[in-house]
């Protein structure tokens, strides 16, 4: 597939400020503010240096680094982009954070989110480790509706939402909302993985929006669709974008990019992909459990309530079954004849069912 395509960046200091007040920027991209060619580039990367942490920013500039030099490299020299090319790129990435390691604070060592896009000729690559967002939206009707693809973030109000410990209304409110479950670190012993998702269903007119927690601080996707559905030029829509996130507290940065044109067009009907609604952090990073593992995950409340349900639905089916055994018993015509005093074991019956 060949695309025709204008990108546009946002990079903004918002009201972060380093320890002697000045603004600080921990968002890197790729391409860089203003080197972008939208008759050339393919590939954007967004990463989102972790707020709080050593060097943040020098952790989202090395990723951006190495992803970006071994995928172009290994482009110029004819090879064809695939998964396993952006796997390798995810792992030079990790090699050079491991030698840039500035700090031996297992907790406050320098990390990054990182989202990844690639316009390709079968199509397109997402890849994303973190709660920075990568959105696929086809303009229609100006609400949320319009996404046709989004990023779930790696956080830990996502998991507690796919439990059922939280609705998406608490989420918002959550005092934890800022903790990610995955970031790109050095020195790991067990390096996160990227979800990755290629796809061909993109048209003229489509968006692609990558942006840093930051960004939306203050804006939901309704709006963001709302700003995109509008009559009027990308750079406006660019600018919308920047006024409402102006006096956001967190420093944040964004790909906007717009499908002109798309050969051959994409005969692929999708259906929008349902998204989690948890509202994205607007404060520093936290990261927990470094060398994430699912059976250390903080959610043993969600997951001895499923138990529970397990159990009690274990036991309606024995009574059940018990009730359909009984009915075709001998004892049921003993019962009819009066031979039989069943109250006792129905009210047991009973009792036990309003009890569960």
């Amino acid at each position: 597939m060949e695309y025709k395509l204008k990108a546009l960046s946002i990079y903004e200091y918002g009201q972060r400020k380093d320890k002697e007040g000045n603004p600080h920027q921990e968002d890197w991209l790729y391409p860089a503010l203003g080197d972008i060619n939208s008759e050339r580039d393919r590939l954007f990367i967004l990463c989102d240096g972790m707020g709080g942490h050593v060097a943040g920013e020098v952790a989202s500039a090395t990723v951006c680094e190495a992803m970006s030099q071994t995928i172009t490299s290994a482009l110029e020299k004819g090879e064809k982009f695939s998964e396993d090319l952006l796997v390798k790129a995810i792992d030079a990435a990790y090699n050079l954070l491991d030698e840039r390691n500035m700090s031996e604070d297992a907790q406050k060592k320098m990390g990054t989110t990182m989202t990844f896009l690639m316009f390709h000729e079968d199509g397109f690559t997402i890849a994303h480790i973190g709660d920075s967002r990568v959105y696929h939206i086809r303009p229609n009707t100006g609400k949320k509706d319009d996404i046709i693809f989004q990023t779930i973030d790696h956080s830990l109000v996502n998991d507690l939402l796919k439990i059922g410990e939280l609705t998406p209304e608490e989420a918002k409110a959550y005092p934890q909302k800022n903790v990610i479950t995955r970031a790109m670190q050095p020195n790991l012993e067990h390096r996160h993985k990227a979800d990755i998702i290629t796809k061909k269903n993109v048209r003229p007119g489509d968006y692609f929006y990558m942006c840093s927690d930051g960004m939306l601080e203050q804006t939901s996707n309704d709006n963001l669709c709302f700003i995109l559905n509008n009559d009027v030029s990308d750079e406006e829509k660019r600018d919308m974008l920047i006024r409402v996130s102006k006096n956001n507290k967190d420093n944040h940065s964004a790909h906007l990019i717009h499908i002109l044109d798309v050969q051959p067009q994409s005969k692929i009907e999708e259906e929008p992909v349902p998204v989690l609604s948890g509202s994205m952090a607007a404060d520093d990073e936290e990261f927990v459990n470094p060398e994430f593992d699912d059976s250390k995950n903080p959610n043993d409340r969600g997951h001895n309530k499923i138990m529970w349900r397990i159990f009690v639905c274990i036991a309606v089916a024995i009574f059940a079954i018990c009730g359909v055994l009984f009915m075709n018993s001998p004892e049921k015509e003993e019962i009819k004849k009066g031979n039989i005093q069943s109250f006792e074991s129905e009210d047991t019956i009973q009792s036990a069912e309003t009890n569960m």
